[in-house]
């Protein structure tokens, strides 16, 4: 596969890999270090699916516990006197499908930990319709709470986290 990066940056990686080292930051694996297709793979080739091999490379990567731990608690120290909610998807969860990649999927990941993430205004976009259309806030209330382009809202909506290394 080739690597769309920088010459140097391909040597530092190739050499990181030759010692046996493995990119465990999802948001880098996903962005810049996914290989193109050979020139000759088609949609109908059997052989393999480098679309498929290159999510089960970045599905298969660990995320590191220890850095997932630190930032939480940094996260929490942030928040601390906010409102936290807790919760668990009913089934497969998946943010910024929509986003261009390098796979012409999309995820969310934090932007320095590559940690997989709900940004806080996609949590206010959900939270904004919810209150509209289920229980039918009027249009002071949702300016009051959400702001408009005259004023800023009374809440602040920051980004989801995983509590616990993600699927």
């Amino acid at each position: 596969l080739a690597y769309p990066v920088p010459s140097d940056t391909l040597a530092a990686l190739k050499k990181f890999r030759a010692d046996g080292k493995q990119c465990r930051n999802l948001g880098l694996l996903f962005e810049r270090y996914i290989g193109y297709l050979p020139p000759d793979w088609r949609l109908d080739d059997k052989r393999s699916s480098p679309k498929k091999d290159a999510l089960k490379q970045i599905a298969d990567t660990p995320v590191e516990r220890e850095l997932l731990t630190a930032y939480a608690q940094r996260w929490r120290a942030m928040v601390d006197d906010a409102e936290i909610l807790e919760g668990n998807p009913q089934w497969r969860f998946l943010t910024g499908l929509g986003g261009k990649g390098p796979l012409e999927v999309g995820f969310t990941f934090h932007a320095l930990y590559g940690l997989p993430i709900i940004p806080g205004s996609a949590l206010k976009g959900l939270t904004h319709a919810y209150a509209e259309l289920v229980r039918q806030a009027s249009p002071q209330d949702l300016e009051r709470v959400f702001g408009s382009q005259n004023q800023a809202g009374d809440a602040i909506f920051f980004d989801a986290i995983p509590a616990e290394p993600p699927q």
